[in-house]
């Protein structure tokens, strides 16, 4: 994922600054409002149901208030969106500190960020989507830079491995989310559709075309989790440390 904080500048003075992180800087909050609390709503919103289900309506009544008062600290749906990512962010627990071995240090704040991002399920569609500029963001690659940086290491390289592992972390969690969304929508038992799929897959493996699918459909049934995370990490992490260049 690539940040865009060198390109955010300061606002100039007497023009309302394009960017939430500068007009929400140093402001506070007037009586029960203030962005940290729309940003909580607004993720048990969107926790809830999902990015359908934010909106500045939907917002404005769980918040007990106008609609007109939120748009006095929000402009849009995509100032929500950019709050409750770098809110999530903030979940995330970042070591104050790098130590001396950096597949140790990326493995530990990666591992916590697929939990931050398997608990906010709209997480990653966010972060895909959206230019990350918060704070809390910022701190998170911050420690990732500091963390792969080597004196023989150019800020390139340290991208690339960046941008590798963030490939596999949020591409873990769009599989397990997806699969957990498929489960929900089943109308159908496990039992009924295997009933229901059997006859044709046992047609294909007997074609003979297929004999590696023949001998994982007589396994068991397997789904996704931590164990099968942690392999997928450590497989990356020794692959970028034996990569040339890195």
């Amino acid at each position: 994922m690539k940040t865009q904080a060198r390109n955010s500048g300061a606002a100039k003075r007497g023009v309302r600054a394009a960017v939430l992180w500068q007009r929400i800087s140093g402001r506070r909050g007037t009586g029960k409002l203030d962005h940290g609390r729309i940003a909580r709503v607004a993720m048990q919103l969107a926790d809830r149901g999902g990015l359908e289900e934010l909106s500045m309506r939907n917002l404005a009544e769980r918040l007990d208030a106008g609609t007109m008062s939120l748009y006095r600290y929000v402009r849009d749906k995509d100032d929500l969106k950019d709050l409750i990512l770098d809110a999530a962010f903030g979940e995330i627990p970042v070591p104050e500190r790098v130590s001396r071995n950096w597949r140790r240090d990326v493995a530990k704040v990666i591992v916590a960020t697929r939990r931050v991002m398997l608990a906010h399920p709209w997480l990653a569609s966010i972060a895909a989507s959206r230019p990350a500029l918060g704070p809390n963001y910022l701190r998170w690659v911050e420690f990732l830079l500091a963390s792969t940086k080597a004196p023989n290491r150019g800020m390139k390289t340290q991208l690339r491995m960046i941008g590798t592992v963030w490939a596999f972390v949020s591409g873990s969690v769009a599989y397990e989310v997806g699969e957990r969304a498929n489960q929900r929508r089943r109308t159908e038992t496990e039992r009924e559709r295997r009933k229901r799929t059997g006859p044709y897959l046992a047609e294909m493996v007997r074609s003979g075309d297929f004999p590696c699918l023949g001998e994982y459909l007589r396994g068991p049934e397997h789904e996704p989790g931590d164990e099968d995370f942690q392999f997928g990490l450590r497989v990356v992490l020794n692959g970028l440390a034996v990569s040339r260049g890195v």
